[in-house]
């Protein structure tokens, strides 16, 4: 309701002024006052009386009603002026409208602005805005993420397009965690994605356009954001246009997911766990092959001999023989395998240039190990993160 009425007063045009003609003056003052009843409903509900809407309150008991309730601090003189705004406004609606009486510009329009200040005043401490400084992003209720929209929101406005894109990235990858859309990536587009959050009344055509503008994250915390130069992520799409089309569907996005019904989705085994494989032989020997997969770049290999209950974590890969032609040794079930080759290991070096294309494997005996699986850490990440949500926050205040 408070965004309908600042919808409203869009629709005033300019300021009124004493130069303003009697007409002019007229319309703003019924569109003020329907801007006034929307408001007044909306705080009613906030502050749990929705009652005196449903039973039809008459105005000047609103009025007393919500300027007591947010103005009670306020002496009263102070709150006795604001009803009195908000009563006079009232009453040049009621001559115009149901007695036909055009009003005097001079004295009228001065009404309509102090009335919007009561109301600026009331939303101020209601939800911590003014009306007239109300958007879109009031109805987002997580903070983290109404913050993130209007950072980007303000970045845009001064012309900082690839920081907006970042910013707008981070609030949708909060968005997917808070709200337990699993799988799903920002900055990645994925058709199975649109899909799946179509049904959730996601628009896919807009999502997956947004996807290909935004840079990659992968969790909401302070990781550093992937844009892909020789893809999409580049100056030539960092205009206004563009970070705006993205903040509209972001902030779509992140009002549909807040109120959409939840669909379980099936998680893929490494967005969960990581493989571990551990020496059950008195000893054997792990071999080491590190490279780029090129005839320019031969892989180098490197026997690593390792004792028993030693342990590697990563992702687990079975196959016939040791390291074979890749176009005939192909990957088999784990418990069929002779060869168990395991990549994303833990001694994988994954920063600087060493992390960029490289092929990393360690490759075991299976009658040497066991292989079996743990949780990873994004995993206990993500769990912990919800946790800290759901811890109570001591604040009772109006938001």
């Amino acid at each position: 309701m408070l965004l309908a009425a600042r919808s409203l007063l869009e629709i005033s045009g300019s300021p009124l002024t004493s130069a303003s003609d009697a007409f002019t003056v007229a319309r703003n003052v019924l569109v003020a006052h329907d801007a006034t009843e929307l408001v007044l409903a909306a705080l009613c509900v906030e502050l749990g009386s929705g009652y005196k809407i449903t039973e039809q309150a008459p105005f000047h008991e609103l009025v007393g009603y919500v300027v007591k309730k947010f103005h009670d601090n306020d002496d009263d003189s102070t709150q006795n002026a604001r009803r009195g705004a908000l009563i006079a406004l009232n009453y040049a609606r009621v001559r115009f409208k149901h007695h036909g009486d055009l009003l005097d510009p001079s004295t009228t329009y001065p009404l309509v602005e102090e009335a919007l200040e009561v109301l600026d005043l009331l939303c101020q401490r209601a939800v911590g805005f003014p009306l007239r400084s109300l958007d879109a992003v009031i109805a987002v209720e997580h903070p983290d993420i109404a913050a993130d929209l209007r950072t980007a929101d303000d970045l845009i406005l001064v012309g900082e397009y690839r920081d907006s894109l970042v910013s707008i990235a981070r609030a949708l990858s909060r968005t997917f965690w808070d709200y337990d859309i699993q799988g799903v990536t920002a900055g990645q587009a994925e058709s199975e994605d649109a899909l799946l959050l179509s049904g959730r009344g996601v628009d896919p055509a807009s999502f997956l356009a947004m996807q290909r503008f935004l840079p990659k994250l992968y969790s909401p915390f302070h990781e550093p954001p992937e844009f892909n130069t020789r893809e999409y992520g580049h100056e030539a799409n960092w205009t206004e246009e563009n970070a705006r089309f993205c903040w509209n569907t972001a902030l779509s996005v992140v009002l549909r997911l807040r109120h959409a019904r939840s669909v379980p989705q099936a998680q893929d085994f490494y967005d969960e766990f990581e493989d571990v494989i551990e020496v059950s032989a008195d000893s054997t020997t792990a071999h080491r092959f590190k490279g780029y997969p090129s005839a320019d770049w031969p892989l180098t290999g490197e026997a690593i001999e390792c004792k028993v209950n030693s342990m590697f974590f990563g992702k687990a890969s079975g196959f016939y023989e040791l390291k074979g032609d890749p176009d005939l040794n192909f990957s088999m079930p784990l418990l069929e395998a002779n060869w168990i080759c395991l990549t994303d290991h833990n001694l994988r070096d994954n920063t600087g240039f060493m992390g960029i294309g490289i092929t990393d494997e360690l490759w075991f005996s299976k009658q040497d190990v066991t292989v079996t699986y743990r949780e990873n850490d994004l995993a206990k990440a993500r769990k912990q993160y919800v946790a800290e949500l759901s811890k109570p926050t001591g604040d009772d205040s109006i938001s």
